[in-house]
Formats: structure tokens, C-alpha cells, sequence
């Protein structure tokens, strides 16, 4: 090794990998558009292939030290895996409905009966989560490796419902320690290759930093969430190590608030034009229509609020899923795949392919259930 390529104590300069972002705001319409228009066209069946369109863009623009992501999921596979989870919600459903027709209508057994229907889905939709992320791990390659997920769903929900129902009885105090909790449970049970990735952090190192979020809640209209999730994502990921590499995120607060603002202001910016306007015009209406009779002055203040009601949510129907790609997940991706190094010494050359058996159909229960985790 040449000298000159050493530090002054002697030991080999550390590896800095970088990741990239280069996705195009014009392609990620294109693809939007299409998408909106199919899955409108076919009563939303399409949204399946919809997704798959979208991850394998945005996987495809992210790269790692010049090697960019692949992702190799299906439509046909997320399709297949929610047909196959309607087979298991459909017949759940239909026995509680059973059970309301045929059970006595006794307080007791009413209360029992919802407790049990809370608890079913409680769990499924813990279960969904785990599922979901397997499945998109599986689905992504760096330079031909895929990542996978071991341990277990059923492990999983229990242990993520305990932490829940902490949480719920503490108040809201043990949000840290419940998120560190989950980010150890799936990063040491995630591996790229044949190694296993680890997390070191502890719920405690958080536990001021979320005390100050709840106390600056109501004075920053919530937004102080959006700051401790970036202080959050920040320390996660300082404390997350892959063999000899540790990562590195330095994502601004300021720059993830001023996103969401923009998105809120979108989303509210219709309602205003339509709405306000709308109101102080029936108003008119109403105030020069005191001689007509009542039934037609109701049936034209009903028609018009119907038509108003209408564009509204089609206005926000495209804003929640055009706008929201183009000013809220593309901008963010980007601040958050820039923030983003590792640090080390890479030994990439030595991992081997992971043998783990791939889930064969995609994350139905975590359609099913809406969980809405892109």
C-alpha cells in the first residue's frame, strides 16, 4: 500500500460512500399521469402495476457509490398477494357479522365481540407492516445482491402491540423508546447479501428530544413532529452499522418542514378558491330568493353545493396523488437519499448471494388493510 494514502497514525483512510438522487420532476409526472388515468380507467385494479411502475423509477435513480438500485417486483405479484388476503379478511369479516346476528344482544358479549374484532386487526395490520417490508426487501438489488428480512410477522405484531399499548398508557412518553424498539427489530433482522445489518441505538437518547416535541406540539401546529422524525431519521441511521461500515444522515429539519408546509398549502389552496367563494355566492342567492318558494330555493342550493362537493374532491383526489408525488415524495427523497452516506471500510467483494427463499406473491394484507406505507 502506498503511504501516501495513510492518515498520521497510520491506519487506512476510512471509505466515504456516497448515495445519489436523479430523479426528473417531468418523468415522475409522466408516470403519475398514466398511472391516475389507468387506475381510474380501471376501477382501480391498476394500482398494483401503478406502484410497481413508480418503485422501480425511484429505486432506479438511487445509487450507492455510482451503482444504482433495482427493483424487481411485480404488479402481477402485489395483484395475486391481495386476492389471496381477501380469502382470509372476507371469511373474518362475514363471522363477526354472524355473530351480530345470531349472538344475544347481551352487553357483555357486544363488548367482548368489538374488544376481539380491535385485537384481529390490531394484529393484521402490525403483521402487514413486517410483510409489506419483507417483500420490498426481497425486491431490491445492489450490484446483483438482494436484501431479505428474517424473523417472524406473528413475532413481530406481539412484540410491536406491547410497545403500542405502552405507549397508549404512558401518554405518548414512550413513543422513543417504542420507534427504537421497531428500528432494532427490523434492521437486526434485515441483511444485504449473506451479513446481517445492526442498529445500536437506545430509546433514551431520544427521550428529550420528544418531550420537547410534545410540549412544542400545539404552538407549531404539530410540525415539531416533523422535526423530531428528522432528528429521529438522523440518529437511526448514525446508529446502524454493516460490517465495517456505519451510516451517516445529516437531513435539515428546515428543509423537510418547509416541504410539507408547500404540501399542506396545496392541498388547502383549492378549498379556499372553491369553497369560500362558493358559500358567499349562495348567500347572495339566498338573500334575493326570500320571494321564491322554499322547495326550489333548497333544490338549487343543494345542486350547487353537490357540483361544488364534486370538483372538490376531484381537485383533491389529483392534487393527493399527482401533488403529492411531484411536491412532497420526489423533494423529500431527494433530501433524505442525499443526507445519506456510509463510512468505513467497504468489503462489498466479499458478500455472497443470499439463499433465503423470496416471498412469491407481494403485500396483499398491506393493501387490504390501507396501510398506506409507500
Amino acid at each position: 500500500m502506498d503511504d501516501s494514502s495513510l492518515p498520521v497514525g497510520g491506519q487506512p483512510a476510512e471509505d466515504v460512500l456516497r448515495f445519489g438522487y436523479d430523479g426528473q420532476l417531468k418523468a415522475i409526472a409522466g408516470i403519475a399521469v398514466v398511472n391516475l388515468l389507468l387506475t381510474v380507467a380501471t376501477l382501480g385494479i391498476y394500482r398494483f402495476w401503478a406502484k410497481t411502475r413508480l418503485r422501480r423509477y425511484f429505486w432506479g435513480r438511487i445509487a450507492l457509490d455510482g451503482e444504482r438500485f433495482e427493483y424487481s417486483g411485480t404488479g402481477k405479484e402485489l395483484f395475486i398477494g391481495f386476492l389471496m388476503v381477501l380469502l382470509i379478511l372476507v371469511p373474518l369479516v362475514l363471522i363477526f357479522a354472524l355473530a351480530d346476528l345470531f349472538l344475544p344482544l347481551d352487553p357483555l358479549l357486544l363488548l367482548v365481540k368489538q374488544l376481539a374484532v380491535f385485537l384481529a386487526f390490531w394484529f393484521l395490520f402490525n403483521v402487514a407492516i413486517f410483510r409489506a417490508r419483507r417483500y420490498r426487501l426481497t425486491r431490491t438489488r445492489w450490484r446483483g445482491l438482494r436484501f431479505t428480512q428474517t424473523g417472524s410477522s406473528v413475532g413481530y405484531a406481539f412484540t410491536m402491540m406491547g410497545w403500542q399499548l405502552l405507549v397508549a398508557l404512558t401518554l405518548g412518553l414512550a413513543m422513543p423508546f417504542y420507534r427504537t424498539a421497531r428500528q432494532r427489530y427490523l434492521t437486526d433482522n434485515t441483511r444485504f447479501g449473506n451479513h446481517e445489518l445492526r442498529f445500536l441505538g437506545q430509546g433514551k437518547d431520544l427521550f428529550v428530544t420528544w418531550v420537547a416535541t410534545l410540549l412544542l406540539w400545539l404552538p407549531t401546529v404539530g410540525l415539531s413532529y416533523v422535526w423530531y422524525r428528522v432528528r429521529e431519521f438522523n440518529y437511526f441511521a448514525g446508529q446502524t452499522r454493516f460490517r465495517g461500515l456505519r451510516a451517516e444522515a445529516t437531513l435539515s429539519a428546515r428543509r423537510v418542514i418547509w416541504l410539507v408546509l408547500r404540501y399542506g398549502l396545496v392541498l388547502i389552496l383549492p378549498i379556499v378558491v372553491i369553497l369560500v367563494p362558493t358559500v358567499e355566492l349562495i348567500g347572495e342567492f339566498l338573500a334575493t330568493s326570500e320571494g321564491a318558494e322554499p322547495v326550489a330555493t333548497q333544490v338549487a342550493v343543494l345542486q350547487a353545493l353537490n357540483w361544488v362537493i364534486i370538483a372538490l374532491v376531484a381537485i383533491l383526489f389529483v392534487v393527493g396523488s399527482i401533488g403529492m408525488l411531484l411536491l412532497l415524495v420526489h423533494p423529500l427523497l431527494a433530501a433524505v437519499v442525499e443526507s445519506l452516506c456510509l463510512k468505513g471500510r467497504a468489503e462489498f467483494d466479499i458478500l455472497v448471494r443470499a439463499r433465503d427463499e423470496a416471498p412469491t406473491h407481494g403485500e396483499g394484507l398491506f393493501d387490504a388493510l390501507d396501510v398506506g406505507e409507500f
